[in-house]
């Protein structure tokens, strides 16, 4: 699951979205939850320079 979700960042925000990861075990997720994701953005404005 957790590969799943690192290629659906990578999909969505291309190599951007390739970053260091951590894994939580599924059985610690509350709701039965299968995958959880702690992400830390910077956001720019779209006028900003790469």
């Amino acid at each position: 699951m957790i590969d799943g979700a690192s290629d659906l960042l990578v999909e969505l925000l291309g190599e951007n979205g390739r970053r260091a990861r951590t894994a939580t075990g599924a059985a610690q997720l509350p709701f039965g939850a299968a995958v959880q994701l702690d992400m830390i953005l910077r956001l720019r404005d779209s006028t900003e320079p790469e």
